[in-house]
């Protein structure tokens, strides 16, 4: 797939050539990934990606991770560990996607890898692992929703559906313009539950719906290229392993609540 995107690239117009650069960094009050909660303490998620898109497909790569922040409690979840503060999670993807106007096919890999001690409760290099990845992205006014599917090829071996949707609810038509947007995403475990006789082989421990997210998001500065948002998100834990409640014990209860702080610069260059 990648060989033939390449090559259609390079037949394409070059005078419809564009580069693209992408950075965000977020501190949340906690770091969860497809419903499950990883660290109970306040963390860092930075990440960069840079593109090239010519006429109707693209090419993408970038990093992101996941930093924590202070030495937690002996009862929170880390992927550092716990006392331990720094890198827990370091990621590599790529991606090649077809664009018919605002609808986008994005075929990817995702790489996974650890930095925590096992030894105190975090993740080191033998949770390592890879997906394969297909999104189906209708970028609508006002309502954008988007389908992803990934395949664990490593550690899982499993399949994992999400299904989100952003739609602006008030806009404030006065300088400086912006919007309060509800999004939200809803997780469906299709094959990654864990087998019985091998507890740590799975990231979940039913088939099914994974969890209900909401979040109520309000970008209050945008200039030059810069956004900075702050977000409020509510989720619904409905497998055993999305249960994280506030203290992070699977076994309190079915909510999690998250208060995040995102800054985003995005810049383009190229020829019409």
């Amino acid at each position: 797939m990648i060989p033939l995107v390449l090559a259609l690239l390079v037949l394409a117009e070059p005078a419809a050539a564009q580069l693209r650069l992408e950075t965000q960094t977020a501190l949340a009050s906690r770091y969860v990934w497809r419903g499950i909660t990883r660290a109970t303490r306040w963390s860092v998620l930075p990440q960069v990606g840079i593109g090239y898109k010519q006429r109707g497909l693209a090419l993408d790569a970038g990093l992101s991770g996941a930093v924590e922040l202070g030495d937690g409690e002996p009862l929170d979840r880390s992927l550092v560990g716990v006392p331990g503060t720094g890198l827990g999670e370091l990621d590599l993807w790529a991606a090649a996607s077809v664009y018919d106007g605002a609808t986008a096919i994005r075929f990817g890999f995702i790489r996974y890898t650890y930095h925590g001690r096992a030894t105190r409760g975090g993740l080191d290099s033998r949770s390592n692992t890879s997906e394969l990845w297909v999104a189906l992205d209708l970028r609508r006014e006002p309502f954008s929703p988007r389908l992803d599917l990934f395949y664990d090829i490593d550690r899982v071996r499993g399949l994992y559906l999400t299904a989100s949707a952003a739609v602006p609810v008030i806009a404030f038509p006065s300088e400086p313009y912006t919007r309060l947007y509800v999004e939200t995403d809803v997780g469906l475990n299709l094959s990654q539950e864990a087998d019985p006789d091998d507890p740590g082989s799975g990231y979940f421990e039913d088939t099914g719906p994974t969890h209900a997210r909401i979040a109520l998001r309000l970008p209050f500065l945008q200039r030059d290229g810069f956004t900075w948002s702050a977000a409020y998100l509510a989720q619904l834990g409905f497998d055993r392993a999305t249960r994280a409640g506030l203290d992070g014990d699977p076994g309190r209860g079915r909510l999690t609540h998250v208060v995040e702080m995102r800054l985003t610069y995005f810049a383009t260059a190229g020829r019409r």
